[in-house]
C-alpha cells in the first residue's frame, strides 16, 4: 500500500458514525458459541471493505479491496483479528485473494453473495472495547497527519493543506437527489451529509478527499453558502504535466552542463546517469517536445493520437488507452503506442528511458509535478491573495463557487505561463 496521510473528522452535530454493513448480514444468527463475541468484529471487517470501495475504488483488483493487516490488528486486537478473519471466511461473509506483495500490496478482501449485492445500513458498535479502539485510532490518526505535515514529511505545504481542510467543512450537498444511486454513491453522499470529511495526502503530493472521489454528476449537487460550484479544469492535463516534467528535466540538464563546462563547482558531477540519458534525445530534437506541448496546450492530444489509428475509438476509451501507454510497462506495445510513437517519437523514446528501471516512475513524477503546480503554486497563491475565497481541488482541477471561476482560472493561467506553457483551462458547471 502506498504511503499516505489521512485526516478525518465529523461535524459536532453529526450522528454517531457507527459502522456500515450489508443490511442482510446478521452476525449473531450465523456465529455459534464463543464466536458470537466476534459479531462487531465481522461488522467492522465488512465496514472496512465497503469504505475502501467508496474512498479508494481504483485500488481494487478484481473487486478485492486491499486492507492492511497492521491496521486491522490495531483496531480489532492482535489476538482477535485472526479469529475475526477465520470466522468471516467460515460464515461466507467475505473471501480473500491471499495476494500479498511486501511493501507494495496488502491482501485483498471482498464481500461474498448474497451480501455483495445487498443494500448497506449503519449499525451501532455494541462492543465497548472495539468502540474505544476505533475512537482512539481515529484520534491518533488525525494527530499523526498534522504532525507529519508540520514536520515537513509530506511533499505539499502545510498551510495549503490546512486551507483545503478548512474549506471542506463549508461544503453542503442537496437534501434531495433525483438520480439513481449505487450503494457506493449513496454512501459517499451520506458521508458528506453527516459531515464526515476525510483528506489524504499521498507520497507524491496528491490530495484525496470526499470530493475527489465523488461522481462527477453529484459534484453538481454541491454548494457553499448557497452557491453552486464551478470546476476549473485543465485540458489534456496528464500528458501536459508529463511534458512539463520533460521540459524541466531538459532545462535542468542544460544548466548543469553549462556549469560543468565553465568549470563551476555547483552541479559538478551532476547531470550524469538517467537524467542526462533521458534528455539526450530531447536535446537532439527539441522541436518534438515543443510540438508535444503545443498539442497539449490546444487540448488536441488525444485527437492527434486518434487520427493515427485505423479504427475510430470512443473518446473516453481512447483516453484510457493513451494513459495506459504513458504510465504502463514500456514493453507493452499495441496500436495506440505505435500511433503515439508516430506522432511524438522523441518524447516516447524519452518516456521509455524514464521507465526503464521502474515503469511506475513516470506516473509518480508526473503526479508530483501536478501537485507542485496545483497545491504548491495555485492553492498557495489563492490562499495568500484571497483567503476567504472557497476552493477545493480535484487533482488537476480546482473547484470554486460560481462567479469566482474567473479569479481561479486567471491565476492558473498565470502560473502556467511562468512555466512557459499556455494550456486551455475550461470551466465546467
Amino acid at each position: 500500500m502506498g504511503k499516505h496521510v489521512d485526516c478525518t473528522a465529523a461535524r459536532s452535530d453529526a450522528k454517531e458514525p457507527g459502522l456500515v454493513c450489508p443490511v442482510n448480514f446478521h452476525p449473531r444468527d450465523v456465529l455459534r458459541g464463543p464466536n458470537r463475541k466476534l459479531a462487531d468484529g465481522l461488522v467492522y471487517l465488512a465496514h472496512a471493505i465497503i469504505m475502501r470501495r467508496v474512498q479508494a475504488p481504483r485500488c481494487e483488483i478484481d473487486g478485492f479491496s486491499p486492507l492492511c493487516s497492521i491496521y486491522l490488528r490495531k483496531i480489532l486486537g492482535a489476538r482477535n483479528w485472526p479469529r475475526v478473519k477465520r470466522a468471516a471466511l467460515d460464515v461466507g461473509l467475505v473471501e480473500c485473494n491471499e495476494r500479498y506483495v511486501p511493501d507494495e500490496r496488502s491482501k485483498g478482501y471482498r464481500l461474498k453473495e448474497p451480501y455483495r449485492g445487498a443494500k448497506w445500513a449503519w449499525r451501532a458498535v455494541e462492543d465497548t472495547r472495539l468502540a474505544k479502539r476505533l475512537e482512539n485510532w481515529r484520534a491518533s490518526d488525525r494527530r499523526r497527519v498534522w504532525e507529519m505535515l508540520k514536520a515537513g514529511r509530506c511533499p505539499v505545504p502545510l498551510e495549503s493543506v490546512e486551507h483545503l481542510w478548512d474549506n471542506l467543512q463549508r461544503i453542503r450537498i442537496d437534501d434531495t437527489i433525483d438520480e439513481p444511486l449505487t450503494n457506493e454513491t449513496q454512501l459517499a453522499v451520506e458521508l458528506i451529509r453527516r459531515g464526515e470529511w476525510r483528506l489524504d495526502v499521498d507520497e507524491y503530493g496528491r490530495v484525496h478527499t470526499n470530493v475527489t472521489n465523488l461522481k462527477k454528476t453529484l459534484r453538481r449537487r454541491l454548494s457553499v453558502g448557497g452557491k453552486r460550484l464551478a470546476n476549473c479544469d485543465v485540458a489534456n492535463s496528464q500528458p501536459l504535466f508529463l511534458g512539463i516534467l520533460f521540459s524541466k528535466e531538459v532545462q535542468k540538464t542544460s544548466r548543469e552542463a553549462q556549469i560543468t563546462k565553465t568549470g563551476g563547482r555547483e552541479g559538478e558531477g551532476q547531470g550524469q546517469g538517467q537524467g542526462r540519458t533521458l534528455c539526450c534525445a530531447l536535446f537532439g530534437n527539441p522541436g518534438n517536445l515543443r510540438e508535444y506541448l503545443a498539442v497539449c496546450e490546444r487540448g488536441e492530444f488525444y485527437r492527434r493520437v486518434g487520427a493515427h489509428l485505423d479504427t475510430d475509438l470512443d473518446y473516453d476509451v481512447l483516453k484510457q488507452r493513451v494513459l495506459a501507454v504513458l504510465y504502463d510497462k514500456p514493453w507493452h506495445r499495441n496500436k495506440v503506442s505505435q500511433a503515439m510513437e508516430a506522432c511524438f517519437p522523441v518524447v516516447m523514446a524519452a518516456l521509455r528511458e524514464m521507465k526503464r528501471d521502474d515503469y511506475r516512475r513516470a506516473a509518480h513524477l508526473a503526479q508530483r509535478t501536478e501537485s507542485d503546480f496545483i497545491i504548491g503554486r495555485c492553492v498557495g497563491r489563492l490562499r495568500r491573495e484571497d483567503p476567504d475565497l472557497f476552493i477545493t481541488t480535484i487533482h488537476d482541477a480546482i473547484m470554486t463557487t460560481a462567479g469566482a471561476e474567473r479569479i481561479v482560472r486567471g491565476i492558473m493561467r498565470e502560473e502556467f505561463a511562468r512555466l512557459g506553457v499556455h494550456p486551455t483551462v475550461r470551466v465546467e458547471r
